[in-house]
């Protein structure tokens, strides 16, 4: 599994972007390569960190990741406004040197992770089996959390479903990811066309 920055932004992608903000366009955003990658994974924390600094402001949103020939992701994000008003990202993840984000200011964040948006860009039951479990692993540790459960207890709670998004991952990886044309042989083993099959 290999998620990227989207190289361009495609009709799925602008799909999906509506579903979010249908007032706002995605747009690509530098990534400031000189915060330090220790806390790569809080971007709320990183931001924080960033107007303490060296002021400016926040802006919540989503970024939008590609699993190629897979789904497309939206995680909820935050980036820096720096004194200029432009977007920059202060959260590198060694995806490169931008991020493809959309403006979100109407889903507010309230100290609770909030679930990523899963889309399928291909028609395959392995795909939404995996968009599945990964909702029920979000859904269980949100209840366990909102319970006073403790993260150990929460980690061996949900491990059964990761072990299963594991196996889903690698079957996705070893059958369907990976360069296939359309005029090519799908993945699947149907037979067809990958354009009269699963890329449909």
């Amino acid at each position: 599994m290999e998620i990227k920055v989207p190289k361009k932004i495609t009709k799925e992608i602008e799909g999906l972007c509506r579903e979010i903000n249908s007032d706002r366009q995605p747009l690509y955003i530098a990534v400031d390569s000189k915060m330090a990658v220790g806390h790569e994974a809080d971007c709320i924390e990183n931001v924080a960190r960033k107007m303490m600094k060296d002021g400016g402001d926040f802006q919540f949103g989503w970024a939008i990741w590609e699993w190629p020939e897979v789904m497309l992701e939206a995680e909820f994000w935050v980036v820096w406004v720096n004194h200029d008003g432009q977007l920059v990202d202060v959260t590198p993840r060694a995806r490169g040197e931008r991020i493809l984000f959309i403006v979100d200011n109407k889903t507010k964040f309230e100290g609770k992770p909030i679930d990523s948006i899963l889309k399928p860009l291909i028609a395959h039951p392995v795909i939404q089996q995996y968009i599945d479990i990964n909702q029920k692993i979000w859904q269980r540790n949100d209840e366990l959390t909102a319970a006073g459960a403790t993260d150990m207890a929460i980690c061996e709670a949900v491990a059964p479903l990761i072990d299963t998004k594991d196996a889903l991952e690698k079957e996705i990886d070893e059958k369907l990811s990976g360069g296939v044309g359309r005029n090519d042989l799908c993945r699947c083993g149907s037979g067809k066309k990958f354009k009269n099959c699963c890329g449909h």
